[in-house]
């Protein structure tokens, strides 16, 4: 497959999430997850491989999928390796990595996880 189809289907999965079409949009970014599984993102051809950023986006797409669903866990699991990922790549002190550290807050008080929420939150404002 061509190494730009995750992007391409990031893209696509971001434009239904916004338009509404959540169940489309689902379905985009699980493409995405596959097209990196099959790409192996850090393997001998890693260079023309899916952006890790773009993997990590889209996971924190359907992570915002899953809490809207009430889908809370998945979406925790999601977001935590949104995260994880973008801090590898960027470091700790970049504007994405503070937004998913938003979004992960956002979730993480859904799940009653006040303190770790806190957190990310107060993680995310030193930053922004």
């Amino acid at each position: 497959e061509d190494p730009r189809m995750g992007a391409a289907l990031k893209l696509v999965g971001d434009a239904h999430r916004k338009l509404g079409h959540y169940e489309e949009a689902e379905r985009r970014y699980l493409q995405v997850l596959r097209v990196a599984e099959k790409q192996n993102l850090h393997g001998p051809r890693a260079e023309l491989a899916l952006d890790l950023v773009d993997l990590a986006e889209a996971e924190m797409g359907l992570a915002q999928l899953y809490k809207k669903d009430a889908r809370y866990r998945e979406a925790l699991v999601l977001a935590r390796k949104s995260k994880q990922s973008l801090v590898e790549v960027l470091g700790p002190n970049h504007q994405k990595v503070a937004e998913v550290a938003l979004k992960l807050g956002d979730i993480l008080r859904k799940v009653s996880q006040f303190n770790e929420g806190l957190q990310e939150y107060q993680e995310a404002y030193a930053t922004l």
